[in-house]
């Protein structure tokens, strides 16, 4: 299990820091949120960071696959906030990144129930969740030996 932080590991890249690069080695994710995505822009990120192999996505979703997928890059799609519909965003994607701070507290409560979590991880690589959720679920995850990333929302 990977455990990674926003900030350091991730980084946000939209309009306004664009230009933006790693100051040692590469980002471990990067989250594309740009008002309106285009091939250039995307390009520029991808050329900027051509260590980084992930990245993430919350909007605009076929936009960025009909660019991404010509590259050899890969990416995640990521639930919104307060999302209701986290079943039907499961089915209609194959590669997510379930944010646990984004659901409200009828569906977190759902998803975080031991059995539920164990069988949400076992079908994701990437979940974002705060310190404390991850305190709780830690143990869980490591005897199920997952292989997937942790990123801390502090």
């Amino acid at each position: 299990m990977y455990v990674a932080k926003l900030g350091s590991d991730i980084v946000e890249i939209n309009e306004s820091n664009i230009d933006v690069k790693p100051e040692n080695g590469k980002y471990h994710l990067i989250i594309l949120n740009f008002d309106n995505p285009n091939k250039d822009k995307v390009d520029k990120v991808i050329n900027n960071n051509p260590d980084t192999n992930r990245f993430i996505i919350k909007n605009n979703i076929k936009i960025y696959n009909n660019i991404l997928k010509n590259t050899t890059k890969k990416f995640y799609v990521m639930n919104n906030k307060n999302d209701n519909n986290i079943f039907s965003f499961f089915r209609k994607n194959n590669k997510c990144l379930l944010n646990v701070c984004y659901l409200n507290d009828h569906i977190k409560g759902f998803i975080m129930s031991d059995s539920i979590f164990r069988d949400i991880i076992k079908n994701l690589e990437i979940i974002q969740m705060n310190r404390e959720d991850f305190e709780n679920k830690r143990e869980i995850m490591a005897y199920m030996k997952w292989r997937g990333n942790v990123i801390i929302d502090e």
